[in-house]
Formats: C-alpha cells, structure tokens, sequence
C-alpha cells in the first residue's frame, strides 16, 4: 500500500540578484513573492533617502493579479495609506466563497485610493448602492471619491464560458500619495500618486504561488532621476483642474521650495537654489522637461524673495526683481535691466 506525499521542488532553482539600484533585487524559484511584501515593508520603512518625499501623506500601491488570497500580501497592503489592486472575477463557488468575503471585508477596513490622485480618473465618480450617481447642481464634484482597495475585472468562470480571459498581468506599483495646497483661486488642495518601485512578477499573488518556480523583480522608476526631484504640475483650466508634467523627473527638488514665473513666451522659469548664487532651472516645451539655464542675462546671483517669490509679475510685459543694491526690470522675464538704487541715510 503505498502512500501519498505532497508534490514539492527543492530550492535548488533559488536565487537572488542585484537589481538597478540599492535596495531593489531579481528573486527567482521558490516563494518569490516574499519579494514582494519585503518590497512593501522596507518603502514603508523608508530606509533609501531616495524613497521620501516632503508632501508625503503615506505609501500607497496599484497592481493587478490574476487571483490573490496571500494573507501575508493582504496584511502588508492593509497598512498602506493607499492601494488598489484588479483581479479577475472568481468562479463563484465553495473554494472562492471565503476569499471574497475577506477581500469584501478588508475594503470596508481600508481607505482605497483617491480618484483625484489620476488624472485620468478626475472626471469619474464611483457608483452609489450599485448604480451610477446621478449628475446635478447639488451632485458630487468630480474626482471626489475613492476605488476600493480590491476589484474585480472580466469575466467569471460558467458553465457556458470555460475560459474567460483573464487579468493575467502581475505587477505592483509602489509610491507616494502626495497632498499639498495649491496657491490658486480657493485655495485649492491637490493630491497625486508618483510611483517610486515597480514589482514585475510571473507569480500570482496567492499563497500556492510560493510553491512554484518563479521570478519576481523590483526596479526604480525614473532611475536616472535625481536623489531629490520635485513634482511640476500644469494646469490648463484655470486651476480649476490640474496635470502632471516633467514625467522624466528632471527638475531637481529644493529644500526651500521652488518658486516660478512664466516668461512673455511661454517659457516656465524655476528658482531651484535661494542661495547666492541663485540657480534657475527652465522648461521651453511645456514643462515636458527641464534644464539648468544660463540665459537669462541680467539677474541677481542673489536676489530678494517677496512672500517666497523672486520675480513679481507687476503685469503684462512687466516683470520685476530686485536686490539690496538694484531694481531689476524685464519685459518678457528672460532679459533684465539692472536700475542702481540709492537708499539715503537716515
């Protein structure tokens, strides 16, 4: 009479890689997606200085799997201030039933991701009771409102429908959700997700997937870009709405903020450095990118800040600055004149 053990690989396919930056690792073999949550602790550890960011409310994540029901995976997106995660819709049955009412429970437990945090999204509105919201004066405003922290995408397993397409794709994409004023018109408060760390996986994120040959990877979004780089955002619609620009992150961040102005021709002008001497950064293709400029002829390496702003905009075609010993005038905010001024003793 013989007997029946459970089918198992031995770790002799493990391993683990060096990835393209500190931090980050190529896991292949068993259980690789321990990678995964280790990824989620350590970005919510924030042990790279890279990783932190100053308008920062918490860690959030995005990602899809065909199925998912690994508690470990499932605790470390519970402490995130943000996630949405797609799966494939599950047959419904005996085997699926305790899986779904826990995803069902954990969405009433964790907050989802703002709508408004894509842009997207910002024109959306998530259904009430089931059924689409209805539009009216006394409505909701768009891209107020949250995407649960787990949903469904496709098509369910039937009888009539053996199989189904399915959201095959495993990633995970980890960053910040960030929130901040806006010094606009009502004072408007903005949020946005900037993505740090993606996970790219063949491992489903189900426990049994721990038991099979797989790889798995974290890498660094944007790699290239600076230790610090600050977020530029452009709006088109009077402030009213807002967008991402500069998505190869190149304007350096500033620890003291970075105060602008646009130039008669369009061109967005960047104060990165206060100190002396002051450094500008600016962007000619609508803030698609930035560089370090040294074309603007005539201003002060240490000019004078207004309530945080250098340069005035007194009005068109009249563009002001000025230091403890000028006043400094432009017509188009490129070109300056220096004006010598005397302070008389008292």
């Amino acid at each position: 009479m013989g007997t029946t053990a459970a089918a198992r690989f031995t770790d002799a396919f493990d391993g683990t890689f060096p990835s393209d930056a500190a931090g980050n690792s190529v896991l292949v073999g068993l259980d690789v997606l321990r990678g995964l949550v280790a990824g989620i602790d350590d970005f919510v550890a924030r042990p790279q200085p890279r990783w932190r960011h100053h308008d920062s409310v918490g860690p959030a994540l995005i990602g899809s799997s065909a199925w998912l029901n690994d508690h470990q995976l499932l605790a470390a997106v519970k402490d995130l201030a943000g996630a949405c995660l797609v799966i494939s819709k599950m047959k419904r049955g005996s085997d699926t039933t305790a899986t779904l009412r826990r995803l069902a429970k954990l969405n009433e437990q964790t907050p989802g991701i703002p709508l408004g945090a894509f842009d997207e999204l910002r024109e959306l509105a998530p259904v009430e009771q089931g059924r689409p919201v209805v539009v009216g004066p006394y409505g909701p405003v768009p891209g107020i409102g949250r995407v649960a922290t787990f949903r469904t995408l496709g098509f369910r397993k039937t009888a009539e429908r053996t199989s189904p397409p399915l959201v095959h794709a495993k990633l995970a994409l980890l960053g910040h959700l960030l929130q901040w004023q806006v010094d606009a018109p009502g004072d408007i408060e903005a949020i946005a997700f900037q993505p740090i760390r993606l996970w790219v996986s063949s491992a489903n994120f189900t426990t049994g997937s721990r038991r099979s040959i797989e790889f798995g990877y974290l890498v660094a979004m944007c790699p290239n870009a600076p230790a610090h780089a600050a977020l530029v955002y452009r709006t088109d619609g009077g402030g009213v709405t807002w967008h991402r620009t500069d998505p190869g992150h190149t304007m350096p961040y500033g620890y003291t903020g970075a105060p602008s102005y646009l130039a008669a021709d369009g061109t967005h002008v960047v104060q990165t450095v206060l100190d002396d001497p002051t450094k500008w950064w600016t962007s000619r293709d609508g803030g698609a990118s930035y560089r370090q400029d040294t074309e603007l002829r005539g201003l002060p390496a240490k000019p004078s800040d207004q309530d945080g702003q250098a340069v005035s905009v007194a009005g068109p075609g009249l563009y002001l600055c000025h230091d403890d010993a000028a006043v400094y005038r432009s017509t188009d905010g490129l070109t300056w004149t220096r004006l010598p001024i005397s302070i008389p003793n008292r």
